[in-house]
This record gives structure tokens, sequence and C-alpha cells, in this order.
């Protein structure tokens, strides 16, 4: 077998197995990029054996395509790896260098097509030297790839080699290994290209990357590269999120990075010497170092510009070799944040727990002004808003309910105000701050002195209204006090529909569906309580059965939607005659019942009179009719002294109701 084959197997074996170390490896910055350099030079060897053996020229020229695709890639791939090898790659991260990758894939397509333009090859035949490769007189990309490939290896060569230069002393074998392993095969590579020694035209780069390949080999496993990527000391020691004080063991400084240069406010050649107790203590730290390894957490504050600052400091011990002790690393971790984060944590946990109690409260609350203040009040204590309104819409109608504050009332009777905040708050349907700034101009003098307002929270409530929160700082108004607040008016909203939806199942059972005055059932409950009451403070009571004349004709002649009118028109000219204390209930049919507390034979008479006075004055407004409506009334009296039934009173009622009617036939 011919030995130039023998090192061309030799190189794709070493550059496999420097590809497999290097894709293990291939979490640290690098190694992905070295692993596809490997992979890259093991298919120029691979393709470059099966150029050298095939035995015709088309075969070649396949075989030389696929080489060229490694031989393209390789000198954009190794100023890759450069780049990130130096820690030079603001290039790569704003992706910039993928602009350098169209050469390559320009050369391959040139490569592939060379039949068709004679750019990549003018000349080629098969080689009658040692080695029966592909003889070839280079077209005008050939020299155009030659230049890029030199460019770009040389630039990344002088990158690696400016690195090695700087490099601490660990890893100064590290980056010469690496210098020196892409220096050989761009050495080859030019002795092959410039002809400079006669070896019967063979290309040398694939021996210089087989020498190469052994180079990166010795330095992976011997040397470790690539498990620390060396960049320059400085950039490594100040990027650590930590301050870091280097000490010796005499516990006087020796060095600091630039967070603990940030700190204390302080220039390292201020620090170094100073003694690191002594120093800590003029910061109001106490610490001390011992030889073991320490850690306390938030012993010290620094006051900068009137803010807390908390701190940790851990103590680790450095030793040389032998265990023998070298000095110290002091470590100060700002935990100022989850300091801060654990208060608001507590915070919010208490704001929580008042907001269930208050939730609570509010579901036991019988009254809308007992939620009205109830919310106020916990706005005030667990938010901290100053002052707090309410607006409630009904029938498309948003009045002002509740007002925490005489000042706030006068602020909110502005017109402008209702229409800039309540109205367009309720029209947008979402949370919104508005500070004083927007205020209308003529409220700027109340908000900013009497009422030392910052800014308004304006929260929908459920399409039911709109609540608006007050509140003199401006931290008052972040996100979570708006959640939370905003949980709070829900729970004022849901309050406030459990007791309108309880009034208004008391008003169904209670009041006539079409007159809207107390019905039989609630008349039945009435009238015990009012007798417990006559019998208690001794004083009558007098029922007035009242009945529609002619209401049969009316539904019979008019219809049943004109007796209905006439039923509400009676049933609201006999509830504007009677007083607070009397109750007017719907009995049945045409038939109202009037109890009257406390009334005299002299002022029932006066009282009926009046009624039938105001009838009359009611058919002349309305006219539903062409004949006079006219009631007949019946009277009776519960007497405490007596203690007859009321079943008998109203039946008494009732009988003299008959009488009234008989008797006006009777005319």
């Amino acid at each position: 077998m011919n030995i130039y084959i023998v090192l061309l197997i030799s190189t794709i074996v070493i550059a496999l197995s420097n590809a497999v170390v290097t894709f293990r490896k291939r979490d640290i910055t690098g190694a992905k990029t070295l692993f596809l350099l490997m992979l890259a030079i093991a298919v120029y060897a691979f393709g470059y054996i099966f150029e050298i053996v095939s035995k015709d020229l088309d075969t070649k020229l396949i075989w030389y395509g696929i080489e060229y695709i490694s031989i393209a890639a390789l000198p954009f791939l190794w100023l890759f790896f450069a780049l990130q090898y130096s820690d030079n790659d603001r290039l790569i991260i704003n992706k910039k260098i993928y602009i350098l990758a169209i050469i390559p894939v320009i050369t391959i397509i040139m490569v592939w097509t060379n039949p068709y333009h004679g750019l990549m090859l003018k000349e080629f035949g098969i080689s009658t030297g040692l080695v029966q490769d592909i003889s070839k007189t280079g077209g005008i990309w050939y020299w155009v790839n030659i230049a890029y490939s030199y460019i770009l290896t040389i630039t990344g060569s002088f990158i690696l080699i400016s690195t090695v230069v700087n490099l601490p002393r660990p890893y100064l074998k590290q980056g010469i290994a690496l210098a020196i392993g892409a220096l050989i095969p761009l050495a080859g590579s030019f002795i092959y290209v410039a002809d400079l020694f006669s070896f019967n035209k063979i290309d040398l780069t694939p021996f210089a990357f087989a020498i190469s390949g052994i180079i990166f080999s010795w330095s992976l496993f011997t040397l470790k590269t690539l498990q620390i990527v060396p960049i320059a000391r400085d950039k490594i020691f100040d990027s650590i999120g930590d301050a870091v004080i280097v000490v010796n063991t005499g516990g006087i400084i020796m060095d600091a990075n630039k967070k603990t240069q940030d700190i204390f406010n302080i220039s390292s050649q201020e620090l170094v010497g100073q003694n690191i107790e002594i120093f800590l203590m003029t910061k109001n730290i106490e610490f001390r170092i011992t030889d073991a390894d320490t850690k306390e957490e938030s012993i010290g504050r620094i006051f900068e510009s009137g803010k807390i600052f908390y701190y940790s400091l851990s103590s680790i011990t450095v030793e040389k070799r032998k265990g023998k002790l070298a000095g110290y690393l002091i470590v100060i971790h700002d935990i100022t944040q989850s300091k801060k984060a654990e208060k608001n944590l507590s915070d919010s946990k208490q704001k929580i727990e008042g907001l269930n109690r208050a939730a609570f409260e509010l579901s036991m609350c019988e009254l809308e002004d007992e939620i009205f203040r109830k919310s106020c009040q916990t706005a005030k204590e667990i938010m901290g808003f100053s002052f707090c309104s309410f607006f409630i819409e009904k029938a498309g109608k948003v009045t002002s309910k509740f007002n925490s504050s005489a000042a706030i009332e006068q602020l909110i009777s502005d017109e402008n105000f209702y229409n800039d905040f309540v109205l367009k708050t309720l029209n947008k349907k979402i949370a919104e701050v508005k500070e004083v700034s927007v205020f209308p101009e003529k409220l700027k003098v109340n908000a900013i002195e009497i009422l030392q307002i910052f800014a308004v929270l304006c929260i929908p409530v459920s399409d039911i209204g709109t609540a608006l929160l007050f509140g003199d700082k401006k931290d008052l108004f972040n996100n979570e006090n708006i959640r939370l607040t905003q949980l709070l008016i829900g729970h004022s909203s849901e309050a406030l529909k459990r007791i309108w939806l309880q009034k208004s199942l008391r008003e169904q059972a209670e009041l006539d569906s079409l007159t809207g005055v107390y019905n039989r059932r609630y008349f039945n409950q009435l009238i015990e309580r009012e007798v417990e009451r006559s019998k208690r403070y001794n004083y009558p009571i007098t029922l007035v059965m009242i009945d529609i004349d002619r209401f049969k004709e009316i539904n019979d002649r008019y219809g049943h939607q004109t007796g209905d009118k006439v039923l509400m028109g009676m049933a609201g000219v006999i509830g504007s005659q009677i007083r607070k204390v009397d109750t007017l209930v719907r009995y049945g049919g045409d038939e109202f019942l009037l109890a009257l507390p406390e009334v005299s034979d002299k002022s029932i008479s006066a009282f009926v009179h009046r009624m039938r006075d105001a009838v009359v004055k009611w058919n002349r407004e309305n006219s539903l009719v062409d004949f006079e409506i006219e009631l007949s009334v019946g009277i009776s009296c519960y007497d405490p002294a007596f203690s007859e039934p009321v079943e008998k009173i109203i039946h008494y009622a009732d009988m003299d109701m008959y009488e009234d009617k008989k008797n006006k036939k009777h005319k």
C-alpha cells in the first residue's frame, strides 16, 4: 500500500479520535467548532484517498468535489474557532461572521459545476507522479478561493497567537500547542500551492493536518485543552457577579475584582494592602477569617445614598500543593434583592390575609352602606389608599353612592371630573391609573393642596358601576396593589349583588307585581306585628277595605289592559293619601286594604273624603273610561281592649264596604 495513503488513513483516525473527544466536551466554548474542524479534516483525507486510488478521471473529479466541501469549510471553521477560543466572539454573537461563509458555498458550487464554466479548473488530468491525483491548472475562482483561505487561516492564527502572548502561565502551553497546530497545515498548503519544493506536486496539506491532529490530541489529553477556555485574567475576574477579595495568610488584601470596587466605592490601589477585617469593620461589617470555609448570611448593611444594602459573606480557603495554606478568597454576595423579595412576600401575605378577612366580613354585611364603608376601610388599611368613592349604575343612570370624605365629595361633584374619570372608566371596562397632572386644571388646587392626591385608580365594578381610589404616593399604584384592589372591589361587587338580589326576592315575595303595593302575603305577616304593638302601646288599628266600582264592566268593555291601568292608577291615588306608617295592600282582584295605626273616627272620615276627591281629580286627568270611576269603602277598627281576631275585623270592613256599594246602587 502506498505510504501516502497510510498517512492519510492515520490522519483520518487521528481527526476522528479528536472529534469524539471534543464532542464529549461540547458544552465547553469552542468544542463544537473544533469538532466540526476535525470532522472536516477527516472528510478531506478520506476524499483525497479515493481521488488517488480511483482509476478514471471522472471518478477522481467526483472525489475531488467531495474533498472541496471540507477544503472550502476549513478556513472558515478555523477562524470561527479562533474567535471563540480567544473570546473575541462579537462577530459570532451578532451573526456578521456568517457573511464569510458565502465564499465557501460559492467555491463548492464552482467545483461541482466546473465543466460548464472552467472558472475553478482551466485544465486538468491524471498526474503521472508518485501519487496519481488530479493535475490541474487553476482558474480565476481557484485563486480567489486560495486568497480567501489564506486570509481567513492567517487571521485565525494571528488571533490565536495574540491570545497566546497574553495568556497566564498555566494556559500558555495550551495556546502554543493550538497555534503550532494551526501553522503546520498552513505551511504545508503554502508549500504545495507555491511549488517551493519538488515533490512531484504532491499535496502536503493532509500530512500537515495529520501532524496538526497529533498535536491537538496531545494538547487535549495531556494539557487538558478545552477544559477551561483561557480568556484574559482581568476579564474573568472582573466579570464575576459577586465581589471577590484575595487575602493572604496574614489577612492582608492582595487583590479585588471590579465588583468589590463598585460595592465599596474604592479603587483597587486603595484596597490592596489593607487588613480585611479592619476594612470590613469600617463598613459596619463584622467578619473574622478562620482556617475553615465559612458563610454568614445578611451580616452587614452598607448605607449608600440613604439606601440599605444586605450582603452575605463567604470565606474560602486556598491551598497550595501538599495542603499548605496559600490564603483566602472572601466572596461578598449582594442579597438585597432577595431580602426585598422576602419582605415583599411577607407584606403580600399579610395583604392577602387581610383581604380574605375583608371578603368574609363583606359577605356578612346586610346594608349597602356597610359594604361601601368596609371596602373603603380595607383599601385604606391594607393597600394604603387615602380616599374612596363608589358610583353605581342603575337603569342607565350613574349616581354617587359613597364618598369617604367631604373633600372627595366636592371633587367628584365637578362635571369635568365626572365626565373624564367616572364615565370614561365605565366605558373602557378596564382598571386605569390617572395621575394628578391629567386632572382638570381648576381641580389641581383641590387635588394637591387639600386632598394631597398623587393619582386615582379607576376600577370598573362588574358592570354595576365604578370605584375610584385616591392615593398620595406613587408606590401605591404598583401592579400588586392594583390587582389586590381589583379583588377587593370584586368582593364588594358580589356583596352588593347579594344584597340587591335578596331585596329583589323580598320585593317579589311581598309586593304586587302589577301595582307595586304590598300583597296579601305581606299583609298577613305585617298585621301580626301591628296587633302586638297595638296591645303593647294600647292604640287602635283602623282597617279600610276599598273596592273599585264597576271594575268588571271596565274589563269587559275596555279590556284587561285598561283594567290594569285603572288598578295602577287607583293604587297610586290611594298611596298618595296615606302616611309613612300606614300600609296599602292589594287584597285581591280590584280590592285594596289599608292598615292605619292610631287613627280616630274623625280622622278616618277626613281621609276617606280626601281620597274620593283625589279619585275625581284622577278621572279628569286620565279619562280611561266614559264614566266616573268611584271607590266603595268599608271601615272597621281593631281595639286591643276587646282582642277580637283580626279576621273578624277584616270581615267587618268587608261587609261595610259592600254596604257602601249597595247604598250607591239605590241612590
